[in-house]
């Protein structure tokens, strides 16, 4: 991945160069044919997935909640900093490029750049609070009705 791709994640798009340039040193490239599972709910969840080329299913296994979401996605943030469980399974849609940053990889970045630790998590934290503003306002418009 060229560290100019990191752009187009919104999680990421603040990153300056030089941080876009030490975090993709960390990430681990994969490649995932159509049909194939990125990620399993109920195993232990990996860290961060940035899905930089292709389409994905995500599947939330304990609900009928289904999504298909076109590359540039993040998913698994949070399991950077918090140890559990995959919550949904994904699936590559069609042919996926996948870049992997593990949390031993994470750790790392944290030793060696805390700077960059620093503005990856920043990054995760407003896309975070973006989604909870969106069901928020999602869940007051279904009580209003």
């Amino acid at each position: 991945m060229d560290a100019n791709e990191l752009k187009g994640f919104p999680e990421l798009c603040e990153l300056s160069a030089a941080d876009r340039t030490a975090l993709v040193e960390l990430l681990e490239p994969q490649h995932f044919a159509s049909g194939r599972r990125v990620s399993h709910a109920g195993t232990e969840a990996e860290g961060l997935i940035l899905v930089a080329q292709g389409r994905i299913r995500v599947e939330l296994n304990h609900t009928k909640y289904r999504e298909i979401l076109d590359a540039p996605v993040a998913l698994g943030a949070h399991s950077l900093i918090s140890v559990g469980p995959c919550l949904a399974t994904v699936i590559a849609q069609t042919p996926c490029d996948v870049w992997r940053l593990d949390r031993s990889a994470y750790r790392r970045l944290v030793d060696d750049e805390p700077r960059v630790a620093c503005r990856l998590l920043e990054g995760i934290l407003a896309q975070s609070a973006s989604v909870g503003r969106r069901l928020i306002a999602a869940s007051e418009g279904d009580r209003a009705s």
